[in-house]
């Protein structure tokens, strides 16, 4: 492994992880009072009252999404193979990009409350199931390209892709407490 790709993969996680911080910190203080399990009038008015909040919010979300996908390209250059899982993970980009985008337009385009609802059924698919469920594939398929490089990495990877599995599933499922949890 070259060491100088190693270095920009690492700083290029890095900088993915603060962004996704920030995002978590903007899902926790902004868009959780617009999301389920609030009441549908408590969620529709904040998110009403709150538009430009709303979207910023989200628009972090999209920003930590394509960071992660530029991480992950670099993580798979410097270890010299997984092409197949940089595919898989970008895959993941369009359904989740596309997800969010809908939760910032479509209650406004609408104007109708119910809309909200809608929107809670197809994040949980777009973004829940097939874009975390593309996601932790090619995550899997990475940690196994990569296996052996260092044991406690490999306990951490493992770790990882069976937490992106419950997503999935709880996702697909529409299981509420496994999306937040």
């Amino acid at each position: 492994m070259d060491s100088g790709r190693c270095r920009q993969a690492a700083k290029a996680a890095r900088v993915s992880a603060a962004l996704h911080l920030g995002a978590i910190v903007g899902m926790v203080m902004i868009l959780r009072q617009g999301l389920p399990p609030g009441k549908l009038a408590e969620r529709w008015d904040f998110v009403c009252f709150h538009r430009e909040a709303w979207t910023i919010a989200w628009v972090a979300w999209m920003v930590a999404a394509v960071s992660a996908t530029v991480a992950f390209g670099l993580m798979a250059r410097a270890l010299g193979r997984g092409r197949a899982a940089v595919l898989l993970f970008a895959a993941g980009n369009m359904p989740d990009l596309y997800g969010l985008w809908l939760y910032i337009t479509v209650p406004f385009a609408s104007g109708c409350p119910d809309e909200l609802l809608r929107m809670d059924r197809s994040g949980a698919f777009l973004n829940g199931a097939l874009a975390n469920g593309l996601y932790t594939v090619a995550w899997a398929v990475l940690v196994w390209q990569a296996r052996g490089l260092h044991r406690g990495l490999d306990r951490l990877a493992v770790a990882g892709v069976a937490a992106g599995a419950l997503l999935t599933v709880a996702s697909a499922v529409r299981f509420e407490p496994g999306m937040v949890a």
